[in-house]
């Protein structure tokens, strides 16, 4: 499979995630923290099980810390879109998702130095603006 195609199956599927995670939230698990337990516990058992299966070869102790820490991030984020979820719509937090593009731009440059042509700016706007034009 090709990028776009499997960049638009993921995004068909956080869509679905979105609807099907309010639905959690609000009539069987109301506790953010514990959604985000329940999600951990899926991926270290999922994380488990891949790792029995395909070999692990950890290159070096700083990329390992980086891999954790982006996990922590990741956690981070679960915490926070449940409690937006139990608050909110999901159709409104899901919205709000879309400025991702922004950040992950901002994050680039001030992480890892990247500054993109105005072409690519230009397409981040788009993607950011685009949506709330149709009405």
């Amino acid at each position: 499979m090709d990028w776009l195609t499997l960049s638009l199956t993921a995004a068909a599927l956080w869509g679905g995630f979105n609807v099907v995670d309010k639905v959690i939230i609000e009539k069987h698990i109301p506790s953010p923290w514990l959604c985000a337990c329940f999600m951990a516990t899926y991926g270290l058992v999922s994380a488990l099980v891949v790792g029995l299966m395909v070999p692990i070869r950890v290159e070096s102790l700083g990329s390992t810390a980086l891999t954790c820490l982006s996990g922590l991030l990741y956690l981070v984020y679960i915490l926070l879109y449940f409690a937006a979820l139990g608050h909110g719509d999901s159709v409104v937090v899901a919205a709000l998702g879309q400025i991702t593009p922004i950040f992950a731009a901002l994050w680039d440059y001030l992480i890892l130095g990247q500054v993109f042509g105005m072409m690519t700016y230009l397409g981040v706007g788009v993607i950011v603006v685009a949506p709330k034009l149709k009405k």
